[in-house]
């Protein structure tokens, strides 16, 4: 049993080896190509992070739930980033402030949702496996769907987040897990 000193610092640290996971990730936008598209990119953060959310909600080991919340960490600066420029891209000038306005919205105001879903799940859980199996089954749960949700937008993107036209090079739609991964149609030919 942790006393509220242990249970804050444990917290704090958590939150820490996410801030660690978000400089990564920061680095990692530094290090992809800038023919990868964004259209690509943003599913596979979020397949990364549904995954590691996953890892971190099914187990107690610290040392496989550490860098698990880096990856979280670093997933969700590149998808956030991401969605973000790619956002601020597609709208015009006149509506790009309300357009952020309502997207940030949006995306803080459904974050809130998450937490009542592992809640609602551990309250269903508690009784048979006990409280903390039901907090981990509920991450381990809604880990799972934004890893599902990750793979269906990866198989099935949407190029108009990158601003392609009907007609453009690396419109077509080309369904396909490894198509989504490598983004071969958009990787420059050398002739």
């Amino acid at each position: 049993d942790w006393s509220e000193k242990q249970k804050e610092y444990g917290y704090g640290a958590l939150l820490a080896f996410m801030g660690v996971g978000a400089v990564i990730g920061a680095f990692l936008m530094r290090a992809i190509p800038k023919w990868y598209p964004k259209h690509h990119l943003i599913p596979l953060a979020i397949l990364a992070t549904g995954i590691a959310i996953a890892g971190f909600g099914s187990g107690a080991n610290p040392w496989i739930g550490i860098p698990c919340l880096v990856v979280v960490g670093a997933g969700w600066l590149i998808s956030f980033n991401s969605t973000f420029a790619a956002m601020q891209m597609l709208v015009p000038d006149a509506m790009r402030g309300r357009a952020m306005a309502v997207c940030n919205t949006a995306v803080y105001g459904v974050m809130a949702f998450s937490p009542l879903l592992v809640d609602w799940i551990q309250g269903s859980i508690a009784e048979v496996a006990g409280d903390i199996v039901g907090i981990r089954i509920g991450l381990a749960l809604t880990g799972v769907s934004m890893a599902c949700a990750g793979i269906v937008m990866l198989i099935w993107r949407t190029p108009e987040v990158d601003g392609l036209q009907k007609g453009e090079a690396g419109f077509e739609r080309h369904p396909g897990i490894w198509r989504g991964i490598t983004g071969e149609i958009h990787r420059p030919r050398r002739d």
